[in-house]
């Protein structure tokens, strides 16, 4: 049986969507590397847009940051450049790039899957008939339909609404103040009607920072120079097109993987003339028995999911800076509290030991803040988020571990009928009860890593750290410690080894 048959002889469309995403992952995050450093170097080296810092008012009943509110510290010099922005330039720059790359390498590594599973006879019709059946190979063109199919009309249901969310974020946050020329809180009520009625959208920063003049609803620093109308308004709008083409490209993939779990979970219900059997010869040292062979899809798809994460969390830490009135610098917003809390568990007072404790527990609070919570994008974000952790866990944890027990279970089963007890041992060349002994050590996850329980801790761990934002930090503290113990502990082993 030709592999190739299975890919090449399918409807133009899917040759199309296919050609596509066969494109090299290195030239992917070339050239999205290229295009998310380009404004990135402009904004740091060619333009103000990169250091942009504004008056923001910090005290109640002042609105509009004047010299006299300004004189008597009742604003805060608030930083929101562009090269403050942690959730655009790190984004766009590595993030995006790097996660297309997996997404890229996931796809292509689909057709390496339906190769190698075919050399390991891991596909038979419902007779058992192996890979020489042209039946099968019938069946496998239109599970390959099947995937493509989903994949082209999900994916373009989820581009759809990622380009209307987009593209009205941008008309309503970005587009109407500057074609204004007025920051959002300045606009009049009857501006702000239909589609950009929400006032907790607002943000002030390098988006909009050409509407930004002394004495204003948004009173640019002193020391900060505004850039001009039309520069700002070109590298507002290149930057969202860039971010709107990057993210239905990654959130389409997710689409990808949803179409192959529908697939395999229609192969284990007998949806086709074809089910998925274990490889009984396999010398994955894990005993996935063939199951191994997914691999190359789904651990890219972790990583990517990972990533994903890191860039909704990004954006959540920003949305929150943007709108906060006691910060003025974002890594003030991010470790401030966190070092007070530390500070405060090591200088404890027996002098005035109460006040010590109520300044540890407030100091905690801090710690566990979930913030205002206020920004549409956050709000839409972690609801995101779970849905992509969700459809990731379904992928690995359901329906993958499904196949392979399904796959176990119709051996037995068809071991256990006098019928076809003899098709499945010609089929394996082995004996019923080496068969059977050979399918109890079958082990049901299909990655080397994250192993099932480090997916569980990671899947539950990015949820709290979502809403807790803070906790995040104290995390990755936590794993870099680890991690550095894991590799010094390693180094020890390899010196004793060598003594």
């Amino acid at each position: 049986m030709s592999i190739d048959k299975i890919f090449e002889e399918q409807p133009r469309y899917i040759r199309a969507i296919r050609g596509f995403w066969m494109t090299n992952p290195l030239t992917v995050f070339g050239m999205l590397f290229l295009l998310g450093v380009i404004p990135t170097i402009y904004a740091v080296l060619a333009s103000s847009i990169g250091d942009v810092v504004y008056y923001m008012p910090a005290a109640d009943g002042v609105t509009v940051c004047n010299a006299e509110a300004i004189k008597a510290g009742d604003c805060i010099e608030k930083q929101v450049g562009y090269a403050y922005a942690i959730n655009w330039w790190p984004a766009l720059v590595i993030l995006m790039p790097l996660a297309l790359f997996f997404a890229f390498d996931s796809i292509q590594s689909m057709q390496r899957v339906f190769v190698d599973m075919c050399e390991q006879r891991m596909f038979c019709d419902l007779e058992w008939g192996g890979v020489e059946s042209e039946g099968l190979v019938t069946a496998l063109k239109l599970v390959v339909r099947q995937i493509w199919t989903a994949f082209a009309i999900s994916g373009g249901l989820v581009c759809a609404l990622i380009g209307v969310a987009i593209f009205l974020d941008w008309y309503c946050v970005v587009h109407m103040p500057l074609w204004l020329n007025r920051p959002l809180a300045g606009l009049s009520e009857n501006l702000l009607t239909g589609v950009c009625s929400n006032a907790k959208a607002q943000e002030n920063d390098w988006s909009i920072a050409a509407t930004f003049v002394q004495g204003g609803t948004a009173s640019i620093a002193s020391k900060t120079t505004p850039p001009g109308w039309i520069a700002n308004y070109a590298f507002s709008a290149y930057v969202y097109l860039l971010l709107l083409i990057e993210l239905c490209i990654l959130l389409a993939y997710f689409c990808f993987i949803f179409a192959l779990s529908f697939s395999i979970y229609n192969i284990n219900k007998q949806k086709f003339n074809l089910r998925i059997i274990p490889n009984l010869l396999s010398s994955d040292g894990l005993k996935r028995m063939g199951f191994e062979s997914f691999e190359p899809v789904f651990r890219p798809c972790v990583y990517a999911t990972i990533i994903s994460f890191l860039m909704a969390f990004s954006m959540r830490i920003q949305n929150e800076y943007l709108r906060r009135d006691d910060y003025g610098i974002i890594y003030d917003f991010l470790f401030e509290d966190i070092a007070a809390a530390l500070k405060s568990l090591t200088e404890f007072s027996i002098s005035d030991p109460m006040s010590a404790i109520f300044g540890s527990l407030e100091n905690a609070r801090k710690i566990f803040d979930v913030g205002l919570l206020e920004d549409p994008n956050s709000l839409i974000g972690g609801p995101l988020v779970i849905v992509v952790f969700a459809l990731v866990s379904v992928a690995l944890g359901v329906v993958l571990r499904d196949a392979a027990r399904e796959a176990k279970r119709s051996v037995i089963k068809a071991l256990a009928i006098p019928e076809t007890a003899n098709k499945v041992t010609d089929f394996y060349g082995m004996s019923a009860e080496d068969i059977q002994e050979k399918l109890m050590t079958i082990q049901y996850w299909p990655l080397s890593w994250p192993r099932l329980r480090q997916s569980i801790r990671m899947l539950s761990v990015g949820r709290l750290c979502f809403i807790f934002y803070r906790i995040a930090f104290i995390w990755m503290g936590y794993v870099a410690v680890r991690w550095i113990q894991g590799k010094l502990s390693d180094s020890d082993k390899q010196d004793v080894g060598k003594t």
